[in-house]
Parts: structure tokens; sequence; C-alpha cells
């Protein structure tokens, strides 16, 4: 068993950044500076069509836990994410910046991992 000086439980949510023209906001449909839910297939096709896109592990909890690893307290972040591409990017990228990923991918989920597609 492992020993953390702070645990964090929230939401992994992979952020992906990508900068475009306001032309490809226009023919997606999104309005520029409002956040907008959307359904699995919609983000599939807004996924694909991110050019230079970057990743990196989101949520306000394990943005926390990171920021506390990086000042050096052994933390661990726990989330659920499916054994997916995104959920195991995720789990792997938390403990690239010093943060253990407690739980492991979960297979066989019916959504993908959570994003935010920014």
């Amino acid at each position: 068993m492992s020993t953390y000086q702070a645990v964090g439980i929230g939401n992994a949510v992979v952020d992906v950044i990508s900068q475009c023209e306001d032309a490809f906001l226009q023919e997606m449909g999104i309005e520029k500076g409002v956040m907008t839910l959307i359904d699995q297939d919609r983000a599939e096709a807004l996924y694909a069509a991110m050019q230079n896109r970057t990743q990196a592990p989101g949520g306000s909890v394990a943005n926390t836990v990171a920021g506390m690893g990086a000042l050096g307290l052994t933390t661990g972040f726990i989330g659920r994410v499916n054994d997916d591409a995104l959920g195991r990017y995720y789990a792997k990228a938390m403990s690239d910046v010093g943060s253990h990923f407690v739980n492991a991918p979960v297979p066989g989920g019916d959504q993908t991992s959570s994003r935010s597609m920014i």
C-alpha cells in the first residue's frame, strides 16, 4: 500500500486544445466564447476535425493534486477513466507529472473517457 501526503478524488477530464480560425468554428456550428455540452458522436467528429491538437490531463482536482506534486508532496489521484486511448493517456500523463493515478482504467465502458475541447 502506498502512502500519500495528499489524495484527490475528482473528474478525470482530458483537456484537448487546438487553435483554429473563425471559419472552422462557423463550419462546425460552434458559437465563439460559449461552452456547449455535446453528445459522444459530436465529440468524436470535432476531435477528428481538430488540427494540431495537444492534450493534457485536466479537471480542477487533478490540476490541484498535480500542483501539489510539483511542490514536492507525494500525491495520488482517484478518478474514473475507461480503458480507451484517452483514458490510458490520462492515467499515464498524471503519473508523468508526479501524481500516482490510483485506480486502473476500466475496460468495457459505454462512453469514451471525458474530454474538454478548447
